[in-house]
């Protein structure tokens, strides 16, 4: 009999080749069991990939909603602290700084916006594209 035709149990091999001790090969024989392989079809991989990125576009737009409610909630409140400042005189200089702030809030707006129109674009292409996978 040649030695390729003798019949090891995997385990003993195991524990032959790696030094793995007998509990450790206990332990992956009894709490380790295989689970069936389950491949996604190629319309599967493309209708999961397309619904997580959905997900990830909804989500830039939330986002960026929030960020848009935000930055208009601070031009309000530095137009409010503007004004008041004007109305007690304040010192020329720090009225000078909080107008640069005012200006800087509002400029955030419109970049806001267009980063907006063009995550919705984006998320409606996607969308297009997941409705006709379908």
């Amino acid at each position: 009999m040649k030695h390729a035709d003798i019949s090891i149990h995997p385990l003993i091999t195991l524990y032959l080749t790696c030094s793995i001790s007998w509990p450790a090969l206990y332990f992956v024989k009894f709490h380790f069991k295989p689970c069936p392989l389950q491949i996604p079809s190629p319309y599967q991989r493309l209708a999961m990939a397309t619904v997580r990125n959905l997900k990830i576009k909804t989500s830039t737009c939330k986002r960026i909603v929030r960020e848009l409610h935000s930055y208009e909630k601070e031009v309000e409140r530095e137009a409010a602290k503007t004004a008041d400042m004007k109305e007690k005189g304040a010192d020329p200089y720090d009225l000078k700084q909080q107008e640069n702030v005012l200006a800087e809030s509002r400029m955030m707006i419109p970049d806001c916006r267009k980063r907006l129109e063009g995550s919705l674009a984006d998320l409606k292409g996607t969308l297009v594209l997941y409705i006709n996978s379908i």
